[in-house]
């Protein structure tokens, strides 16, 4: 069963990454063989092998990037960073990976950079959702919490299908304390029902409660 949902959620998320990578629509043969051997996309072991593919074929983007967030989930942000900077010295309109220098530096409590990396993303597109559902949770680690609701509405109404978005502006409606309105966009990511909305809903159900205290 757990493996079923972390083979939906990666598809799912291969599908996001290569809408944004148009040049990179599907993960290479061998780069798939390797996601095929493991269950869990963040342990060790998975960076082991995959930071060794990666040296063997550093062109292949979509490795590396996953290589990136597997670090980062491993809160490794340091060589998260420099496989991040790889891609964007290949090629800097790699819009994606200025969010994820951004969410490494939101991470480091460096928020006025991760700010600057945001900014970044909206010169090449001012209508980027991710860009506003990244600032979001800045400005919600940094308790500002006003600026955080502005963002969050920018970004649902840019697309209010978006899962990142419903879940950014609940999330943002949470810490203004505008309980209605949450739990309505929490109901509707509940009626999506994928494995990457029902991770949505898992994350915020256990800030809501209090069980994950995400920015305290």
């Amino acid at each position: 069963m757990g493996k079923e949902i972390n083979d939906a959620a990666l598809y799912e998320e291969l599908e996001r990454i290569s809408s944004i990578i148009d040049k990179y629509h599907f993960p290479s043969e061998d780069f798939q063989a390797i996601l095929s051997q493991h269950e869990n996309y963040q342990s060790e072991v998975f960076v082991g092998q995959l930071d060794r593919y990666v040296n063997q074929k550093p062109d292949d983007t979509l490795a590396r990037y996953y290589l990136a967030d597997a670090l980062y989930e491993l809160k490794e942000y340091e060589d998260s960073e420099k496989q991040i900077v790889k891609i964007l010295e290949n090629d800097p309109a790699f819009n994606d990976g200025y969010l994820f220098l951004a969410a490494i530096y939101r991470e480091r409590h460096d928020y006025d950079r991760a700010l600057e990396y945001c900014q970044k993303s909206l010169a090449q597109n001012i209508e980027n959702i991710y860009a506003y559902t990244t600032m979001t949770r800045i400005e919600l680690k940094r308790h500002q919490d006003e600026d955080a609701l502005n963002m969050a509405i920018k970004a649902y109404e840019l697309d209010d299908h978006d899962i990142e978005a419903i879940s950014n502006l609940s999330l943002a409606y949470h810490y203004n304390n505008f309980a209605k309105e949450r739990d309505e966009l929490l109901a509707k990511l509940n009626e999506i029902n994928t494995a990457y909305s029902n991770e949505k809903v898992q994350f915020l159900t256990s800030v809501f409660d209090g069980t994950d205290p995400w920015r305290d």
